[in-house]
């Protein structure tokens, strides 16, 4: 049997060493894995020479470039578009910030072996300071609200529950998913997009998400400070911070609730901006990114 046909897809912003380093594990999983891996990097507007560096580790990369604006969702639309145009076995979606453990591509083929089947595989994330889980699968709180999500941490979940959506950091899609469930949404820029992409897939369209059993790599966790979640801040400041595109700003975390949260969508839709203009906790719903 010849191994499968991957392509991987990665977005940048001017981290040049971060992203070098982690297509340098890429290609180390797939020289392990004895797999010719593809790469469609998508550099949005670095001024650090990152395609560059990118293009010296991984010579036959395809590179895409945006100015700035894109941010990862934006971004990692383009690129899978790129990539669905060869149509390969497999896309693996891979954030710059991770760091892959040798073994990390075979393990997420052995999650989803057939690339017609409708299994998404995730590989679950290490924090490289805390050694605890920082991105995964996720699963719906059982809530009058749909989009409250516990993330699986393999190291804790026994017999590995079942997945509603995930964490876009290390996630490895075939064929049979890609065809049905298409690219990213456009409305959104930056985060959501990864959840919303796992709630179509699993309520719209049968298909399963496996989680690994084990961490498949490193990728620390976003702080907490200076993001609108963080109650020391100024109203001003996180009032600006939930209104950016790395926030949740209105019409893409309107639109998430409307798509996905059921008949008590309204409430939830608007909860987060109520919570940040009276109250100094942390806002509720989902950080994706």
């Amino acid at each position: 049997m010849s191994p499968p046909d991957i392509t991987a897809v990665m977005t940048s912003h001017n981290r040049a060493a971060v992203t070098v380093r982690c297509v340098e594990s890429l290609r180390a999983a797939a020289t392990f894995a004895g797999i010719e891996i593809s790469l469609v990097h998508v550099d949005d507007g670095s001024s650090d020479h990152t395609s560059e560096r990118v293009q010296e580790c991984l010579p036959q990369v395809i590179q895409l470039h945006g100015d700035g604006n894109l941010f990862w969702a934006g971004a990692m639309r383009l690129g899978l578009e790129r990539a669905y145009e060869d149509s390969p076995d497999y896309v693996l979606w891979l954030n710059d910030d991770v760091v892959m453990d040798e073994s990390a591509l075979s393990a997420l083929v052995a999650l989803s072996p057939q690339p017609e089947d409708r299994v998404i595989a995730v590989g679950a994330m290490r924090d490289p300071v805390t050694n605890r889980c920082s991105y995964s699968a996720v699963q719906a709180r059982r809530s009058w609200r749909r989009t409250e999500f516990t993330r699986i941490d393999p190291t804790q979940a026994g017999a590995l529950p079942t997945a509603d959506s995930m964490n876009g950091n290390l996630v490895l899609v075939p064929r049979g998913v890609y065809q049905r469930v298409g690219g990213f949404d456009p409305v959104f820029r930056h985060g959501m997009a990864d959840f919303d992409y796992g709630l179509r897939a699993t309520r719209r369209h049968g298909v399963a998400i496996r989680v690994s059993p084990e961490f498949l790599g490193d990728c620390a966790q976003n702080r907490l400070s200076e993001s609108f979640s963080d109650p020391t801040l100024s109203l001003r400041a996180r009032w600006a911070q939930v209104m950016s595109p790395k926030g949740l700003p209105p019409r893409q975390w309107i639109h998430f609730q409307r798509q996905h949260g059921g008949p008590t969508w309204v409430i939830a839709a608007f909860a987060p901006y109520i919570q940040v203009l009276l109250t100094h906790r942390r806002p509720s719903g989902i950080r994706s990114r």
